[in-house]
């Protein structure tokens, strides 16, 4: 009986000590990301170029590491014959051109095969290092170098599927190859000579792609067959799906272009531009673009790049061209009222100037922008 009384006493002693203890933090409010400081002016200049005859002519991607030292490659048909380099051949396609202030000059570059042949093919990376470009298709590479031309070949990338390949020159001279079956690799180093694969998390091709720090990458692409795609997240080769819910049932779960700052990510996730911080992945924000801007329909955008936070550019189909300048978003439809429903897919950008390449009607095109302030 005694100790069935002392029962109340016991809980209400309870109630006294936990009133008198410490309340518990209350949680962590992050704050949303913020637009930068400033802004940089939409105002450009173009100019368009038609690269090449008919037959089935396309630039794959550009690079540039000055205004005037820039290289596009692809395959590009031609109404004249040029020497091959380095083995000399004659050669009526070009697989790359260099692109200058006073000339457009295509190259038929020769890499090298299984058996150890040199001989052009259709080329699908390109990337410049101090004025010097590299040459790249699958598991080969021809490189351009002061004493001369060296080649490599590795035999084997672990399921890559040959012709959905993408190449990617990283902050520390590595070079990036990713593309089908979930593909991520990494030419290690300045002289390309070993290579490193990733896990992805996923099976489908990989199309966009952003490094942000050692062993840290952002991967994307769209699934035609289906209404997602991939957007993960890679640290020290741990994957994270990444899915961000806007509200009314809305959520981000593919990117299909991609492209990072030193501060921040920039994911074109139709219909949005998913902007987040890196150092803070917390910290993000969206800008939503309508599918039709001034009459102009806006094409999925498939490449990305930039100079700084607020100086981003974003290009795709429907010859669709968006410069980001840290508030808003602007459509070039001066570009598209020129090259229609050619389809962009890559950039690159110099302090002054943005390089687009990509086809139409089976044709190499190329849009040359120019700042105007």
């Amino acid at each position: 009986m005694n100790s069935m009384k002392c029962i109340p006493c016991i809980a209400l002693a309870l109630l006294f000590l936990l009133a008198c203890s410490e309340p518990s933090s209350p949680p962590e409010v992050i704050p949303p990301l913020e637009p930068p400081e400033d802004t940089t002016s939409h105002a450009y200049s173009w100019e368009f170029h038609i690269v090449g005859v008919w037959g089935g002519s396309v630039l794959r991607a550009v690079a540039a590491d000055a205004d005037s030292s820039v290289w596009a490659v692809g395959y590009i048909q031609l109404d004249s014959t040029i020497l091959s380099i380095p083995t000399g051949r004659e050669s009526s396609t070009a697989n790359a051109i260099r692109i200058t202030p006073e000339a457009i000059v295509p190259y038929a570059i020769g890499v090298p095969s299984k058996n150890g042949q040199i001989a052009p093919a259709e080329l699908y990376g390109i990337t410049v290092e101090r004025g010097y470009p590299t040459f790249w298709v699958t598991r080969r590479w021809t490189k351009m170098l002061p004493e001369g031309w060296t080649h490599a070949f590795f035999e084997d990338l672990n399921g890559l599927i040959i012709g959905r390949e993408f190449f990617e020159r990283g902050r520390e001279g590595d070079v990036y190859l990713y593309g089908g079956r979930g593909f991520l690799g990494r030419f290690d180093g300045p002289s390309h000579k070993t290579h490193t694969q990733f896990p992805t998390g996923t099976a489908r091709t990989i199309t966009a792609f952003a490094e942000v720090g050692p062993d840290e990458f952002y991967v994307g692409g769209w699934d035609h067959d289906t209404t997602n795609g991939t957007f993960h997240h890679i640290k020290a080769g741990v994957v994270t799906d990444m899915q961000r819910d806007l509200g009314n049932g809305v959520r981000l779960n593919h990117a299909t272009a991609l492209w990072a700052s030193r501060e921040r990510l920039f994911a074109f996730c139709p219909p949005y531009l998913y902007i987040q911080s890196l150092r803070q992945p917390q910290r993000w924000d969206t800008l939503f673009l309508p599918p039709e801007i001034a009459g102009m329909n806006v094409g999925l955008p498939v490449c990305a790049n930039g100079r700084e936070d607020n100086d981003a550019f974003i290009a795709g189909h429907n010859a669709t061209i968006i410069h980001y300048n840290g508030r808003s978003l602007h459509f070039y439809d001066e570009v598209q009222a020129y090259f229609g429903h050619g389809v962009f897919e890559d950039i690159a950008v110099t302090p002054r100037k943005v390089y687009i390449v990509g086809s139409r009607n089976n044709r190499a095109i190329l849009a040359i922008g120019t700042r105007r302030d």
